[in-house]
């Protein structure tokens, strides 16, 4: 100890050297990266919250005539969704108009939605109060009410990463530069100082990959680490909460008859990251004679893909009901798997669940990436009913690049069910420079034959026009052509088509 701070010497660390240069009194101490504190690099964009202290309003448009010679009548109809926003918030509505035709004496206008929204970036939130939807979760269906809801709005702050991101751990002796490759492409560049380093959230592509990261010193001697990773967007990272609560009224007769409301349901969804690998979520919905809960998780296996499982108990009017749920899902650029399964009682009901629910759903997807030799993917579908015939679908489908600009894939499909059908095709595309492109298909079923082909001019983002020419024979021959310009007010399109069974419409 020396004026009370304690001193040690070089020999007592692993590895530390010690040179001392008489002649320019330079006394130079080597330590291993491993003895130096680890510096953390953060690899996401600064936050940016999205939030509006203006008052203004916009208004977008869609209107559209139309003249079809087999009925003998002209007929209008547009969509119009203005906004209103400001520092508290913004009415958004949107209103479809039908022109007056053969079958109506006038026209009609119809209110779609009519929704205020106030975002609140700081909680990551937004209460609405109007016509929403809510938050299905795994076991659930999205519905259509007017109400209230209160929910998590990632969008109030865009540059937010909801799901884990891979880190990165290495050592360097000197100070040095860093280039990040991911699956072989640049991403980032950054610089660290001697010691360990972690850089944490290394943004990349869903799926599985690996990341390279080429640390370059002073005199320009390198070393490279490499690390595999798997990235699941289904997943929040590790105490990230996301919630939806609504309640209201169903929304009923849409786009027939306005504010019309039926009976009182509400709906709540939250799901949470319990870790980086594991997020949990609950659901619950309501309406009258109705209620059904249900938990489900879904899990990163380290190995690479998600595992996703769930279970549904409902009741209602036809007693007590469950579903159940079960899955796994692996994305990477050569090999690709999907399994999902899922099974229900005679009495699970779904609130606003008009459809059969099936007894039996299983797919299973199969997909692999040749490369330049191009990709095949094979599928299965089964299905079970309760009171109605299952059926099962064989499917292929292969793809692949030739001769430069054009790309050629084919379509084996088989439909065991009570009708059974096979039908196979060939679609192709092919460019013509930036904006110059021609496709068409092949295809033939139980139903028959069918070919078409389309050339097409693609119209620029900005100012300027396109066009294209199509024909095709399906039962019922047609031949169609248009033109689509923009300009700093709109875009505009005209088109018109003849076919044998309907004539020429505009």
């Amino acid at each position: 100890m020396f004026l009370g701070e304690n001193y040690y010497g070089v020999s007592e660390f692993s590895g530390a050297t010690a040179e001392f240069n008489t002649r320019v009194m330079e006394l130079r101490l080597f330590m291993p990266a491993d003895l130096m504190p680890t510096r953390r690099v953060g690899m996401q964009s600064a936050g940016i919250r999205a939030f509006n202290e203006r008052s203004g309003a916009f208004m977008d448009y869609e209107i559209n005539l139309r003249n079809q010679s087999s009925l003998s009548e002209s007929a209008a109809y547009g969509m119009f969704r203005p906004v209103l926003f400001g520092p508290r918030g913004n009415i958004a509505a949107s209103f479809a108009y039908t022109g007056k035709s053969a079958g109506t004496s006038s026209g009609n206008l119809s209110v779609l939605e009519m929704t205020y929204t106030r975002d609140d970036p700081d909680r990551m939130r937004s209460l609405r109060v109007g016509d929403v939807f809510t938050i299905p979760g795994e076991q659930g269906r999205s519905l259509r009410i007017g109400g209230v809801q209160l929910a998590t709005n990632f969008a109030t702050q865009p540059t937010l990463i909801t799901h884990p991101l891979p880190d990165f751990f290495g050592q360097t002796a000197v100070p040095s530069a860093l280039d990040i490759y991911v699956n072989g492409r640049l991403s980032q560049r950054e610089n660290v100082q001697p010691g360990s380093f972690l850089l944490e959230n290394v943004p990349v592509l869903n799926g599985a990959g690996q990341m390279q990261v080429v640390a370059t010193d002073a005199l320009g001697r390198q070393q490279v680490f490499t690390q595999d990773f798997y990235l699941s967007t289904d997943l929040l990272m590790e105490g990230l909460s996301d919630y939806s609560v609504t309640l209201g009224a169903l929304r009923e007769d849409f786009g027939f008859q306005n504010f019309r409301y039926g009976d009182v349901a509400g709906s709540a969804t939250w799901r949470y990251g319990l870790t980086d690998n594991l997020t949990i979520e609950s659901h619950g919905e309501f309406t009258e004679g109705l209620a059904m809960a249900s938990g489900s998780m879904q899990y990163g296996v380290d190995a690479g893909g998600t595992v996703s499982a769930g279970l549904g108990l409902s009741h209602s009017k036809s007693g007590t009901g469950a579903r159940w749920q079960l899955g796994f899902r692996r994305i990477s650029t050569t090999l690709n798997f999907n399994f999902q399964a899922s099974g229900s009682t005679d009495n699970f009901d779904l609130v606003g669940d008009l459809a059969s629910i099936p007894k039996l759903q299983v797919l299973t997807a199969v997909g692999k990436n040749f490369h330049e030799v191009g990709s095949l993917q094979f599928s299965i579908v089964h299905q079970e009913y309760h009171e109605q015939p299952g059926r099962t679908i064989w499917s292929m489908d292969y793809s692949t690049r030739m001769f430069g600009p054009l790309s050629i894939s084919s379509f084996l499909s088989y439909a065991d069910a009570a009708e059974s059908d096979l039908s196979a095709g060939v679609r192709f595309f092919m460019n013509f420079g930036d904006r110059h492109s021609v496709n068409g298909n092949i295809s033939t079923s139980r139903f028959g034959n069918a070919v078409s082909a389309r050339f097409q001019r693609s119209a620029p983002t900005d100012s300027g026009y396109g066009y294209h020419v199509a024909a095709g024979q399906s039962g019922d021959g047609f031949v169609d052509a248009g033109v689509i310009a923009h300009n700093q007010f709109g875009t505009y399109s005209f088109d018109v088509r003849n076919s044998d069974f309907s004539g020429t419409a505009w």
